[in-house]
């Protein structure tokens, strides 16, 4: 049999088939890059949104003192369960929220691997109840996009890719900004993505996923205009700019966590927020005793890079640098 060729077409088709890779390639670098940031995203934000006294509903105030005492589990499956048993939509509502917030707390102190995997899915399960009850709710948006961040990471990229998570979350977090501008978490969010997105691909990210420091900062910026007294937002806000270049960002993380307001003095700062300054002022004396080198990778642990590590224990904080002054 004779196959006749036809020159145009076939050079047409080499370029294709030549280009095909690349194409494929750039899509993976892509998803790559919005998942990491994105789980970084997840990281800072999963024991978020404080609730007034005034607006939570009085069946769940038991539920949220549970999450406030660090008690996130038992939060979670109480709130569930007010949830099932409450009559109005709002409570409801707010029931499904605290929920996905208290599994995705709980999955981050898990010590097991399937507990935690499972109460990333229980979360995100949450947040989808509580969007079918109301998608006009910029919480259960972020809460949403937290847990596609954590699911990403616990499943890793190649499923997280073909699963469509990156893109997914991102679109919540750009929605619920949509419902509410000056919402501090769903900026902080948009602001670590910016952030984890540039130093996990530099020039790449700015290219492909349209990653900016100066998005970045301002988003952060913005978030503790908002809410000042947030030590959280804070915290990483200066964590990740060490990640990113600590020789360059240091002073600007130092003048940021100097200015943290202290505690209040009536003891109602939860358990999240008081692990916060205690990160915190580890982070103040790494800065004192570290060089640059060992202060980004002081940075990048706490921001959960090295949390995979099965060497190292849970919950340990890195020790870094030396006794005396900083080289």
């Amino acid at each position: 049999m004779i196959f006749h060729t036809h020159p145009r077409k076939d050079a047409a088709l080499a370029t294709h088939r030549r280009a095909r890779p690349h194409t494929r390639r750039d899509a993976w670098r892509r998803s790559r890059l919005l998942i990491g940031a994105l789980t970084v995203a997840a990281w800072m934000a999963a024991p978020a949104f404080a609730e007034t006294e005034g607006a939570l509903p009085q069946a769940l105030r038991p539920a949220m003192a549970d999450y406030a005492a660090g008690a996130y589990e038992e939060a979670a499956i109480a709130a569930t369960e007010t949830a099932d048993n409450a009559a109005r939509a709002q409570t409801k509502l707010r029931a499904f929220i605290l929920a996905a917030r208290a599994w995705l707390a709980y999955g981050q102190k898990a010590q097991n691997q399937a507990a935690k995997e499972e109460a990333y899915r229980n979360g995100e399960a949450a947040a989808d109840r509580a969007l079918a009850l109301s998608d006009e709710s910029a919480e259960a948006h972020i809460y949403k996009a937290l847990a596609l961040g954590f699911r990403s990471r616990e499943e890793g990229p190649v499923n997280a890719y073909f699963a469509g998570y990156a893109e997914a979350a991102r679109s919540h977090i750009e929605t619920a900004l949509t419902l509410e501008p000056d919402n501090p978490w769903a900026l902080a969010a948009l602001g670590g993505w910016h952030l984890e997105a540039l130093r996990a691909g530099g020039q790449l990210a700015r290219s492909l996923v349209g990653a900016s420091l100066g998005d970045g900062q301002k988003a952060y910026r913005r978030a503790l205009e908002v809410d000042p007294a947030n030590v959280m937002i804070a915290e990483q806000y200066a964590l990740q700019l060490i990640a990113l270049d600590a020789a360059r960002f240091e002073p600007d993380a130092r003048k940021l966590l100097l200015a943290v307001p202290p505690p209040p003095t009536n003891g109602s700062e939860m358990v999240v927020e008081t692990e916060a300054r205690e990160n915190i002022a580890d982070l103040l004396a790494a800065m004192d005793r570290s060089s640059s080198e060992e202060l980004t990778s002081y940075a990048r642990e706490q921001l959960g890079e090295q949390r995979d590590d099965p060497g190292r224990p849970a919950g340990r904080r890195p020790q870094i640098g030396s006794a005396g002054a900083k080289r």
